[in-house]
């Protein structure tokens, strides 16, 4: 009986790092210990305000990022932590075109750039061509798909974003309507 009062059972809510087509359940019993402060490089941090979620998936690995980790994540709380990143974090986002209610909610991508109501992917390529992982060609063809895909009214704040397919050992390209971004990964806990 001692043994059970030891363990730190939670209940997590699932980020999925990896095809957004696989199910996952919304959230997972997690055996981990999550301290309310992490040491970071000799600095004591208190994250008890972060959201935690466990990640369920690979297509974060480049970034250090594995499944069945389990992850701080700082909530945005407004439009502007959503329009105003300058750095290129994992991002969480809101999965809002699951018709299966069950399965999980978020999904991680890493930020990549800001797309202002733009469909000129040879600029956007040239841009931001110091973070793309494939071809000039393989990049027009992703976003051009994703970018008809997504309602007018929802194209004037996008962002780009990049994940890693962990099954054909490529990067791949994707645009989200800025709404779509719950926040960002902060810290990850080792496995």
């Amino acid at each position: 009986m001692l043994a059970l009062l030891l363990l730190d059972i939670k209940m997590l809510p699932v980020a999925k790092a990896g095809k957004v087509t696989k199910y996952y359940k919304k959230t997972n019993l997690v055996l981990a210990n999550m301290p309310q402060k992490l040491i970071i490089n000799g600095e004591k941090i208190d994250v008890h305000n972060d959201f935690k979620m466990i990640v369920r998936g690979n297509s974060m690995s480049p970034y250090k990022i594995y499944d069945g980790q389990c992850i701080y994540v700082k909530k945005f709380l407004n439009n502007d932590d959503k329009l105003n990143i300058t750095t290129f974090p994992v991002l969480v986002l809101n999965i809002v075109d699951n018709p299966d209610k069950s399965d999980a909610e978020y999904k991680l991508r890493k930020f990549i750039g800001y797309i202002k109501n733009d469909d000129n992917w040879s600029k956007i390529f040239d841009l931001y061509k110091s973070r793309i992982k494939i071809s000039k060609a393989d990049f027009i063809a992703q976003c051009t798909k994703k970018y008809n895909s997504i309602p007018d009214k929802e194209r004037d704040s996008l962002i780009l974003s990049e994940t890693f397919d962990d099954e054909k050992k490529v990067s791949q390209y994707s645009l989200h309507p800025s709404s779509t971004i719950f926040g960002k990964v902060e810290y990850a806990l080792s496995k």
